[in-house]
């Protein structure tokens, strides 16, 4: 399967390289190509295209996704976020942030599975690490928010939540975090700095066991 894959990539790769001028090359290095590069390697390859397939919209889109990107790498200080909780109340990550304090930001929805299955993990973590100055800030992307509402009393979430979806529409803030899947997440030192990303299962209450004393 590995080695599929690796031949795949190459096989865009070389098609990417014989269509810089065209929007067959646009198209398969922003479907397909750029997810597997890093930030730096995507600039470098974007800028081999023509102006003109540089100015295309696609492209344009891209270069938010790169710029997102780079902007929540590991070491670049979190963003801010201030949405709605399910009062309606807007609730700041920024209050959450400082000496001390471990944030993980977590964006998730209660119709993505994956998201779902993190939460046993989630739970753990907060009750042994809660204690020591850990919190984490859900971010939902539900469109449903009387459904989101629902869940978060029936799975006892008690730790800060927010919905980013209101009218159909998600926050630019999702955008600014270059979410493209769920769940995706940040944890945020005490300094406000992006130390973690990602974390999964039993890596969630690793990570804190590591760092949060």
């Amino acid at each position: 399967r590995q080695r599929q894959m690796c031949i795949r990539d190459r096989l865009v790769g070389e098609s990417v390289e014989a269509n810089f001028d065209n929007l067959l090359g646009v198209y398969l290095f922003t479907n397909a190509e750029m997810q597997q590069l890093t930030p730096a390697q995507s600039r470098e390859r974007m800028a081999r295209f023509t102006e003109a397939m540089q100015a295309h919209p696609m492209m344009q889109e891209a270069l938010r996704s790169i710029e997102a990107a780079e902007n929540t790498e590991i070491g670049k200080p979190y963003l801010e976020i201030a949405l709605p909780d399910s009062l309606g109340e807007t609730v700041s990550v920024t209050p959450l942030i400082g000496p001390g304090k471990w944030v993980l930001i977590d964006f998730w929805a209660t119709w993505c599975s994956p998201c779902r299955g993190e939460l046993p993990y989630l739970k753990e973590a907060f009750k042994e690490f809660g204690p020591k100055g850990f919190n984490i800030y859900g971010v939902s992307l539900d469109n449903d928010a009387e459904s989101w509402k629902e869940f978060l009393v029936k799975e006892e979430m008690t730790w800060p939540n927010v919905i980013a979806v209101t009218d159909g529409k998600s926050a630019p803030i999702v955008e600014e975090y270059g979410i493209r899947s769920i769940p995706t997440n940040f944890l945020i030192s005490p300094e406000g700095k992006i130390v973690a990303k990602d974390l999964r299962g039993e890596g969630i209450k690793e990570k804190l066991a590591e760092l949060v004393k």
